[in-house]
C-alpha cells in the first residue's frame, strides 16, 4: 500500500512538473481565455464625455504580457498598465497613459473578467456602475441591415414635398461592409 501512494506521489509530481514547465507563467496559460474582441460600452452620461472611446475593440497583440486592444475605426488603446496595476485607454498607442480618460480598477488578466470602471469627467475620476466591456463581435451584435424610411416621404404640401431632395435621397436601406 505504501510503495501504491509513493508511485501516485511521483505521478502527481509529474504532471505538476509538466504543468510548470509547459505553463511557467500563469499569464501566459491564460493567454487563449480572453476575448479577441470587445464591446464597451456605457449609458449617456458617459457617452456624452467619451462617446469617442466607445465601441468594438480588437486584440492587437500584447502589451506587459496581457491582451492589448484596439478600437475598430476609431483612434483608442486599450490595455494593462503595470506600473498603475490596472487597464487603461489611450488615445495614442497602448503604453502610454498620460492621456487616459476610461480606467477600469481591477488587476485581473483578462479586461473582461470584472467591471470596474471609472471616467474623467473633465476634473474628477468618477466610479460609472454602467461602463462596461464584454466580450462581443461587431458582427454578433449589430444589423447586418437597417432600413431607413418615412411615412411622410411623399407628403406634399401644395407643390413642396415635406422633404428636401438631398434628405429625401438619404432614405433607404443601408448595409453593414
Amino acid at each position: 500500500m505504501l510503495l501504491k501512494i509513493m508511485d501516485e506521489n511521483k505521478f502527481s509530481s509529474w504532471i505538476v512538473l509538466l504543468i510548470l514547465l509547459t505553463c511557467p507563467n500563469s499569464y501566459l496559460c491564460k493567454e487563449n481565455e480572453c476575448c479577441s474582441s470587445l464591446l464597451l460600452e456605457s449609458d449617456e452620461v458617459v457617452h456624452k464625455q467619451h462617446g469617442d472611446r466607445l465601441g468594438f475593440y480588437t486584440q492587437l497583440g500584447y502589451y506587459g504580457a496581457r491582451p492589448a486592444y484596439r478600437q475598430q475605426g476609431g483612434h483608442f488603446f486599450l490595455f494593462y498598465h503595470e506600473d498603475e496595476q490596472h487597464w487603461i485607454d489611450s488615445r495614442y498607442f497602448y503604453g502610454a497613459s498620460l492621456f487616459s480618460k476610461l480606467v477600469n480598477e481591477m488587476d485581473g488578466y483578462c479586461l473582461e473578467e470584472h467591471n470596474n470602471w471609472s471616467f474623467y469627467n473633465g476634473s474628477d475620476l468618477m466610479y460609472s456602475e454602467v461602463l462596461t466591456s464584454n466580450c462581443s463581435k461587431i458582427e454578433e451584435v449589430c444589423c447586418k441591415e437597417i432600413s431607413i424610411s418615412s411615412a411622410n416621404s411623399e407628403v406634399k404640401t401644395g407643390n413642396q414635398s415635406f422633404y428636401h431632395e438631398h434628405p429625401k435621397e438619404s432614405l433607404g436601406i443601408y448595409k453593414s461592409i
